[in-house]
């Protein structure tokens, strides 16, 4: 699906990648994980073709990425970027539905049934009781789930996260990369992600990238790359890394300097009270 040789890219006299090169075979699901500033986004956006590589090769589906016009490219790469869509007087299914422009002709007319595609996006994403509410009526969370639905509409082959979850709370994300993965598995997509946290990384994707200065420093399964001798040398911090105990993934607990063992004799939890002790909850 994607092959890349010794791509760079300098952007305002720094280079903020390369020389990098991978091959990431089609139907699977990558992470892009590394410290801010890395070069992670920078990447993606040599994959989209929003940014053109200073020197070094990129294939995509085995053709020079030169040779695709921007619109074939629209038809079969998508992008969900962290800061979701703006808030506008369109209606949910509207924006929805503008993911099938670049399948359109001259007189916006479509083969096909676009109308279950879209509908079946908004029934994926969660929105069916969203889908005549306006933009600017949507929280953060909504917004970005509309982006979403507005990616599964595409029906593309190829779909680039950029730090997709990181405005969101705990229960959007998993809920987010949970219809990404599942969707990802059932239409036999390829799916790039950068991902700020690790430990959702290494729960959803299938093999990891590690992106420092520019450069690709490591690269295999979340088991192989996600180690504490990875954090300490890319992050520059302490972590424990321990087996989820469901998924046997690697999850990472992180440790502060002024970490310390429970001293004993005080409350572990709000249930150690003592009675009529109050705790104020946000």
């Amino acid at each position: 699906m994607i092959e890349a040789t010794e791509l760079t890219k300098t952007i305002g006299g720094r280079r903020v990648l390369g020389p990098v090169s991978f091959e990431l075979p089609a139907k699977g699901m990558y992470g892009v994980i590394g410290p801010n500033g890395a070069g992670k986004s920078t990447l993606l956006s040599l994959l989209s073709g929003v940014l053109a590589p200073d020197s070094g090769h990129l294939s995509l589906r085995g053709r020079p990425s030169t040779d695709y016009r921007p619109r074939e490219l629209a038809r079969w790469v998508a992008v969900l970027e962290q800061d979701g869509l703006p808030r506008t007087t369109f209606s949910v299914r509207e924006v929805v539905e503008m993911a099938r422009f670049p399948f359109q002709n001259w007189l916006g007319d479509e083969p096909g049934d676009p109308a279950s595609l879209v509908a079946e996006a908004l029934r994926s994403a969660g929105l069916e009781p969203f889908a005549d509410r306006r933009m600017d009526r949507l929280s953060g969370g909504e917004r970005q789930r509309v982006a979403l639905a507005k990616v599964i509409a595409q029906q593309p082959e190829l779909i680039l996260l950029d730090e997709p979850t990181t405005f969101l709370d705990i229960g959007y994300q998993v809920q987010l990369l949970d219809t990404v993965r599942a969707w990802q598995r059932r239409q036999s997509l390829t799916v790039v992600a950068v991902l700020h946290d690790l430990n959702l990384a290494a729960q959803y994707c299938d093999r990891l990238l590690v992106v420092k200065d520019g450069a690709i420093v490591a690269e295999g399964t979340p088991e192989q790359v996600v180690t504490t001798e990875m954090i300490r040398s890319v992050y520059g911090t302490d972590a424990i890394v321990l087996p989820h105990p469901v998924s046997g993934r690697p999850q990472v607990l992180l440790q502060p300097a002024t970490a310390s063992p429970p001293t004993a004799g005080l409350p572990s939890a709000a249930t150690d009270l003592p009675t009529g002790s109050e705790v104020a909850y946000e």
